[in-house]
């Protein structure tokens, strides 16, 4: 539970200063998907590190919310791409899934 409320506080400090930083540096842009996507990110790959099958579920949020930020901007070849990542993350977290689930199996045999 701990580890939970950290990641979701280590996630809040991430989006607040980028938003507060993308406001002042890159006028236009869209400050709060921006920061959204990247904080997702951040975590995810902070998750990653540590090999917590939870790293997929923010991996599959930055791309839920890349896909139409890109699409918005212009960017629709970097959307696709997102996209693709989607895919891809879900994939990755149904294959962690069972992995977790046949280490769990096969340590109780």
């Amino acid at each position: 539970m701990y580890q939970i409320l950290f990641f979701l506080f280590f996630y809040t400090a991430i989006y607040f200063s980028l938003i507060y930083l993308k406001r002042i540096f890159f006028e236009g842009a869209i400050p709060w998907a921006d920061a959204f996507a990247s904080a997702t990110a951040f975590t995810g790959m902070w998750l990653m590190t540590r090999k917590k099958v939870e790293s997929w579920y923010w991996w599959i949020a930055t791309n839920i919310a890349s896909v139409p930020l890109y699409f918005v901007k212009g960017l629709v070849f970097t959307s696709v791409y997102y996209f693709v990542l989607l895919i891809m993350a879900i994939f990755g977290l149904i294959e962690w899934k069972r992995r977790v689930q046949r280490q769990k199996t096969s340590s109780h045999a």
